[in-house]
């Protein structure tokens, strides 16, 4: 599948706002274009203008549609509803406007939510980042992560109430899931997928004491920085209900950990120390292990399904080679568990 037509798109747009808008007069969308990147999702960027009531109304948007090809298994319709529900609850997340269902204008299941401003930058806390932050400003946005994340697991998931319980600790829910998904797309023959996913089994922590809301993809590449400040939490597609150590294990991951730390200023103990203070808790670190393996796990998956979308034609898909994390995993696997040999 090729990259969808700049021109219709907006054209599609322009109708659905429309109906979502109805006293809009002279409706226009404007600057449309889709950013590179999303392996899950396609993000769509415009300003839409309008006059209502007599007066002047520009609106920075993104459209959020689901890919062709889904790398993991999510209910894209939970993201929509997440976003919602957490609405002025402490969590810096753009508003969730609204939502066309699957088979409707965009063909695929699709959301315009509010556009914060600033940029995103997978290195911005390395001194490789090209948004000239320098070593102070980005420990203080390494410091507001932290406690962005700590908000976001304080979200009451009680009161969430698309986000079901499951009675199955949730590592074993979250393996069982990818195991599903390891089966479904042919990719049970990959001898180091099954290698990790017994070492998974083998080591799986014991359930939390409370399950809270997990980001699941929660790095430096999913916020906005906006004149050296965190100005919004994006890509909460992956979101579910679950163990908070998975967001560390993820963040702290040997895949990530290089990005995600700064040298002299800011360490994974740093990290985990504020998140401790922040939250009142003792962090397993058994646990954040265990969900840093199954983040390498998760992402070789993912690259799997990627270079196959790739290979059919959506080239759009950006993901990094299957076998650099598969040598990552390996390496993961052979390391001695903490106080170990």
């Amino acid at each position: 599948m090729g990259v969808p037509d700049t021109a219709a798109m907006a054209d599609k747009l322009t109708d659905f706002l429309q109906r979502h808008l109805p006293l809009a007069q002279g409706l226009r969308v404007q600057g449309l274009r889709r950013i590179a990147g999303g392996i899950s999702t396609e993000n769509w960027l415009f300003d839409a203008s309008w006059t209502e009531a007599g007066r002047p109304v520009t609106q920075p948007l993104v459209l959020r549609r689901a890919n062709a090809h889904e790398i993991v298994e999510t209910r894209r319709e939970d993201e929509f509803l997440l976003l919602q529900a957490i609405a002025g609850q402490g969590v810096p997340a753009p508003r969730a406007f609204w939502m066309e269902p699957r088979g409707g204008c965009f063909e695929r299941l699709a959301m315009v939510l509010e556009r914060r401003p600033g940029r995103t930058e997978r290195t911005l806390l390395t001194e490789r980042n090209t948004l000239g932050l320098d070593q102070a400003t980005r420990l203080h946005i390494a410091q507001q992560m932290t406690d962005a994340l700590i908000a976001i697991h304080r979200i009451d998931v009680e009161r969430v109430p698309h986000l079901r319980a499951d009675a199955r600790p949730p590592a074993l829910r979250e393996l069982d899931q990818l195991e599903a998904a390891v089966e479904r797309d042919g990719l049970g023959r990959e001898p180091e997928l099954v290698l990790a996913a017994r070492w998974l089994h083998a080591h799986l922590p014991v359930a939390p004491a409370c399950e809270t809301l997990v980001h699941g993809d929660y790095r430096p590449a999913n916020v906005l920085v906006d004149q050296g400040q965190l100005s919004a939490v994006l890509d909460w597609e992956l979101a579910h209900r679950g163990d908070p150590a998975e967001d560390l294990g993820w963040y702290m991951s040997s895949w990530y950990r290089h990005e995600h730390f700064i040298q002299g200023a800011w360490s994974p103990e740093q990290f985990m120390a504020r998140y401790e203070q922040g939250t009142g808790t003792r962090l397993d670190r058994a646990a954040v292990r265990f969900w840093g393996v199954f983040t390498i796990y998760k992402l070789a998956i993912m690259a799997f399904n990627s270079v196959r979308a790739l290979a059919g034609g959506d080239q759009a898909r950006l993901a990094p080679p299957p076998h650099r994390l598969i040598d990552a995993l390996m390496r993961d696997l052979g390391e001695p568990a903490e106080g170990g040999p």
